[in-house]
């Protein structure tokens, strides 16, 4: 063959004929050969071929050797979910911790696809639920990230630590309030993950979920008594203040009844309405207008005074009467 081309040995795993694999391995084919950073093993896991993948194995295939990303053959059997080859792997001697470039397991691979009977198997292996890889991330932080409610909840059974912040600082509530996984998030909460977490920047799960929209994770929260009123340490922003600047009804809403500060500046001075405004989210700054916004507001620059500096021209008659923002 030449080089960077399959060995028939890799052919023959990858169509999955098992009976030619067999005969390639009698004759002394090298069971270790590469192509393109696959082995014959590889291959046949790849390509779901079971018989394939069992006769290499037993017939003493490297089983820790990796492709040019770091990963073994444990952690694609985990990719595909072929739950009968993991099991052959780890009974051959197949090491479980073996972390590919990313710093990542085959554990991780089984959090993060949501294959729970893999994750099963792995942590009756003695697989480590608590490493991170090199973005500060745990299994966990990943069954979360992907809503991956059962291998999250498994991971809480046994332990894992809810409150891990990656390199960024998020925590797994702050990744599920963001994409919204409200099944994870309950979870968490039940699982006492601290709702008043924040990242690099500030921002907590609420404020994320209010930025998202994600007005049921956000009523969770709030239900769950995260603090309505924290700022973001890099722009000031809060929760309302997330919400309106995107024009979710329902979760400013939803703050505005959890009395949340209505006139909160950001680091920029502006406010909820501000940001309603300048966004034309005028059902948003309705909203906040019946909230009785300007008869609280007692700062200097009000909104009516921002709104005429920067020419919202048809802002000002709301502002100034109170009037709907439809009839302007």
């Amino acid at each position: 063959r030449s080089e960077g081309d399959e060995t028939p040995l890799m052919r023959a795993a990858r169509v999955g004929n098992s009976t030619c694999v067999q005969v390639l391995i009698n004759h002394g084919a090298d069971l270790n050969a590469k192509a393109d950073n696959f082995t014959a093993l590889m291959v046949a896991i790849s390509g779901g071929h079971a018989e394939c993948a069992r006769l290499l194995i037993d017939a003493q295939a490297d089983l820790d050797v990796t492709d040019e990303h770091g990963r073994t053959a444990l952690c694609w059997a985990v990719a595909h979910d072929s739950k009968e080859i993991v099991e052959q792997l780890l009974a051959a001697g197949a090491a479980v911790g073996v972390a590919d470039e990313d710093g990542r397991t085959a554990l991780f691979c089984a959090a993060t696809k949501g294959h729970l009977q893999c994750l099963d198997i792995l942590v009756a292996a003695k697989a480590d639920i608590g490493v991170v890889d090199r973005e500060g991330r745990t299994a966990l932080i990943y069954a979360s990230m992907h809503g991956r409610e059962t291998c999250l909840q498994k991971l809480l059974v046994l332990k894992a630590d809810s409150n891990v912040v990656d390199r960024n600082g998020r925590s797994a509530l702050l990744w599920v309030a963001e994409h919204g996984h409200k099944e994870c998030l309950k979870r968490l909460l039940i699982a006492k993950a601290d709702v008043n977490s924040v990242d690099q920047d500030g921002f907590t799960a609420l404020s994320c979920a209010s930025h998202r929209g994600n007005e049921e994770c956000a009523k969770m929260l709030v239900y769950a008594k995260a603090d309505v009123h924290m700022r973001s340490t890099t722009d000031g922003r809060t929760a309302l203040i997330c919400a309106a600047q995107k024009g979710h009804m329902g979760c400013a809403q939803l703050l505005i009844n959890a009395r949340a500060d209505l006139v909160a500046e950001d680091n920029e001075g502006r406010t909820a309405l501000m940001w309603a405004l300048e966004n034309k989210h005028f059902d948003c700054a309705q909203m906040l207008l019946n909230a009785d916004f300007i008869s609280k507001q007692e700062k200097t620059k009000t909104a009516l005074v921002w709104a005429a500096e920067n020419r919202f021209v048809y802002c000002a008659p709301t502002l100034f009467y109170g009037t709907s923002l439809s009839r302007v």
